[in-house]
């Protein structure tokens, strides 16, 4: 079977157009997507609700108060918990499978958004971010790789983006939870704890839905895998998809037996693909998007800025969908390598709510900042 014969690639569907399948096509697959991207929902609520939750933890702690390095940690724990979660995350998703990587990282961050509700001092809450960001990190990893692994290659791209989409609908949503819990009693506890319920969801549905068929074959469990690929392929295209899966991973067993990770970039075409994945992750960091997602609120107050909603995120993941569907992946990556420090006028002058008579709503938090 040559290259362009294979499933999913664009000389096999332009033989078989009937056996091509759209976004909506396959319920199941898009249920499988849906609840895989909650981690990346659980990853973008994190990264955002901190930024209204640290106004409130000053007033109740004043260590945090009067320590710029407590605030400092509060916020970056999570990011040094995620870090280390995705570098296990892969061994742990290798060794276990994707499901039981996921409902790891949901038992983790559960655990983490309780301590944080219930913490009684900066310390513990230190702890209750480091767990939350190992649970993220878990997750972050798994995600991507359940629902690439669970999806028709025609599709692919868009529903791995998907995971991107709940990141930052996750981020709206947390600067929801962040409004609606500002004059409750408990306040950044309620908007720390909330995080929990997704991951509960997550947990809850996970329990039913099966393991990703490339695992099971890689674990040998054939009959299992085919069962989950009976649900996501038509009859007449399920034996071919079999059969492609079995040929990959039978060359991907040969190629591995004494394969190192240092060799992999004795390969100019691995190793420039890795440079340029991994450079765009670089710039993305170096340009400061966690930075500016968790300490957002505090940027805007200092301004007179109460409010602040991030919508245009979540309307460039939406687009990001559809165009990774459409173009090729290095055409998409082009345009991202700019800076995005200009971008973040954007939001100020398209999704944001201002407000001058901020003592009214925020009472002294803005004022103080201002002085």
């Amino acid at each position: 079977m040559t290259i362009g014969s294979m499933p999913g690639s664009s000389g096999y569907l332009s033989l078989y157009p009937e056996r091509k399948m759209s976004y909506f096509s396959n319920l199941y697959v898009l249920g499988l997507t849906v609840t895989a991207g909650i981690g990346g929902l659980l990853f973008g609520y994190d990264t955002g609700v901190i930024s209204g939750a640290l106004l409130y933890i000053k007033d109740d702690f004043e260590a945090v108060k009067e320590s710029t390095f407590l605030q400092e940690t509060i916020v970056s724990m999570a990011l040094v918990g995620a870090m280390i979660g995705a570098a296990s995350g892969g061994w742990i998703n290798d060794s276990y499978g994707r499901k039981k990587a996921t409902l790891l990282a949901d038992v983790v961050f559960a655990v983490g958004a309780v301590v944080m509700a219930a913490a009684p001092d900066p310390y513990v809450l230190i702890a209750g971010r480091l767990l939350v960001g190992l649970g993220v990190g878990v997750a972050s990893v798994t995600a991507p790789v359940y629902i690439a692994e669970a999806s028709p290659s025609e599709v692919r791209g868009g529903l791995v983006s998907t995971n991107v989409l709940m990141i930052t609908g996750g981020q709206f949503f947390s600067y929801l939870i962040n409004l609606a819990f500002t004059e409750v009693p408990g306040t950044w506890r309620w908007m720390l704890g909330v995080s929990g319920v997704p991951a509960v969801i997550q947990f809850s549905i996970m329990l039913f839905l099966p393991e990703s068929p490339r695992w099971l074959f890689m674990k040998d469990d054939k009959t299992k895998a085919i069962t989950v690929l009976s649900k996501i392929y038509a009859p007449d295209r399920l034996e071919d998809e079999i059969d492609s899966l079995s040929a990959a991973l039978e060359e991907e067993r040969r190629k591995k037996i004494n394969v190192r990770y240092r060799d992999v970039f004795k390969s100019k075409e691995i190793r420039i693909a890795f440079l340029a994945g991994a450079g765009l992750q670089v710039t993305c960091a170096v340009c400061d998007f966690d930075c500016n997602s968790s300490l957002r609120q505090c940027s805007f107050l200092t301004i007179g800025i109460c409010h602040a909603f991030s919508i245009s995120q979540w309307k460039a993941a939406i687009s990001g969908i559809s165009t990774v569907h459409w173009y090729q992946y290095s055409d998409v990556l082009q345009p991202n390598y700019s800076p995005d420090g200009w971008l973040l006028f954007q939001p100020a002058s398209t999704s944001l709510i201002p407000d001058r008579r901020c003592h009214e709503c925020c009472g002294d938090h803005c004022w103080n900042l201002l002085n």
